[in-house]
């Protein structure tokens, strides 16, 4: 599986510290990820009920604003985390060469951690539609689809560099496949929005 790989990977190019690099960043953007599954389980039953009733733009308002607080909270933590990395990392550990090893990964993933809102908060957006295909796919493109193949590839070349740079990369792709997806899903409810004004 996916951490099978990661994992194999992480040990031949950095050994047990990338390992231990790795457990304390996924454990940082875990704790990052639960308000916004918060945020995204609260509008899921606000969205569901309004498109049901077919009051559209109350549903799209509801969507826009999930997307717009969620991306705005992910912002301000990645930012401190970008400013005060070895202060964070000094809570997981007091191993000085794994929090400087740790901490270049962690400013690397903090820049765009803040696309992640938006792939986390549109699975949860086509689940409440009742769009189970578009809510099963859409959180995986990024994990399954760009981050192992990106893995593989980019540390080949790089090393462990290759390993960390991975991540934003797999964010970048992620939030453009999955924007786009979302935008043409906003644009549905615009015309929906059109319709039932007249």
């Amino acid at each position: 599986g996916r951490a099978a790989i990661l994992n194999h990977l992480l040990a031949f190019y950095g050994g047990d510290l990338a390992i231990a690099a790795y457990g304390i960043l996924m454990n940082i953007f875990m704790f990052i990820a639960i308000p916004i599954s918060g945020l995204m389980q609260g509008m899921q039953p606000i969205l569901g009920y309004n498109y049901g009733a077919k009051l559209y733009k109350r549903a799209k308002e509801s969507m826009i604003l999930t997307l717009k607080w969620g991306t705005i909270f992910i912002t301000i933590v990645s930012l401190l985390l970008i400013i005060f990395p070895k202060n964070v990392l000094a809570i997981f550990t007091t191993d000085q060469a794994l929090i400087e090893m740790t901490a270049f990964a962690l400013v690397l993933f903090s820049v765009t951690n803040p696309l992640t809102a938006v792939q986390m908060i549109s699975g949860g957006i086509f689940q409440a539609l009742g769009k189970a295909k578009q809510a099963t796919i859409l959180p995986l493109i990024r994990q399954l689809f760009i981050l192992i193949p990106l893995i593989v590839v980019l540390s080949k070349f790089w090393g462990l560099n290759g390993i960390w740079y991975s991540f934003p990369l797999a964010d970048i792709f992620g939030v453009i496949i999955v924007g786009y997806i979302l935008l043409r899903e906003l644009k549905r409810f615009d015309r929906l929005i059109a319709k039932t004004a007249w």
